[in-house]
């Protein structure tokens, strides 16, 4: 549907989800990529290699039309008018003065990216000619694991918050929605946008300390 011409520059929003499974962290834009949908229940099996479908499709577009393309593949995004379960969960649990449940074997690893700076990676991505034809992951270089992401909202909320901790098992049996792995790392390089287009991150704690001020003046409206 783009025009064969007056497009200065097209830019795809992926997903870290786009990479085959490794052991070799964190991933790099260099990895290998899915070939096919993971063997996983639900909608996650094919989401992944769907996205990398996309950015097939918008790579070859973009040598068809000479319409330079520039990927974005973000970690997990947090932020205002985040419509995904992942941090209004914890912040209904501590509106509603509940315990927090997070892995017994609080190992697994992960990060997030700010809504912003996904937004300012976009307008990065769109403006800069180093950008064209590259892939860029976006994350955050802070590592997370439950129990760390438990201390990091305390701080943003300024609340105490009660943690029960239980087998990984048991919270998969129980249909408990953590929103992040319970027993796999999934870590990603964020750093080659930063040595290409000098970007930078949000720190953690003040970007979740606006994002629950934000989610309170949401639910006040």
């Amino acid at each position: 549907a783009l025009p064969a011409a007056g497009a200065g520059r097209y830019v795809l929003i992926s997903t870290v989800s786009v990479y085959a499974p490794t052991k070799d962290l964190p991933v790099s834009e260099s990895a290998p990529l899915l070939a096919g949908p993971l063997p996983l229940p639900g909608p996650a099996a094919d989401y992944g290699f769907n996205k990398r479908l996309a950015e097939h499709a918008a790579a070859a577009q973009g040598l068809l039309r000479q319409i330079p393309a520039t990927i974005l593949r973000p970690a997990v995004i947090y932020g205002r008018y985040n419509y995904a379960p992942r941090e209004p969960y914890f912040f209904d649990l501590v509106e509603r003065g509940e315990p927090v449940v997070i892995p017994k074997d609080d190992l697994a690893l992960f990060q997030l990216v700010y809504v912003k700076d996904v937004a300012r990676a976009v307008l990065a991505a769109a403006e800069s000619p180093k950008a064209e034809g590259e892939a860029y992951n976006l994350a955050a270089p802070e590592l997370l694991s439950y129990g760390r992401l438990v201390e990091v909202l305390e701080a943003a909320t300024g609340r105490r918050i009660e943690t029960v901790a239980l087998p990984a098992a048991r919270i998969d049996a129980a249909r408990i929605p953590l929103p992040f792995p319970l027993t796999e790392h999934w870590i990603h390089s964020g750093e080659k946008i930063v040595r290409d287009l000098g970007f930078s991150y949000t720190k953690l704690v003040p970007a979740m300390r606006q994002t629950y001020e934000d989610y309170r003046k949401n639910r006040q409206e």
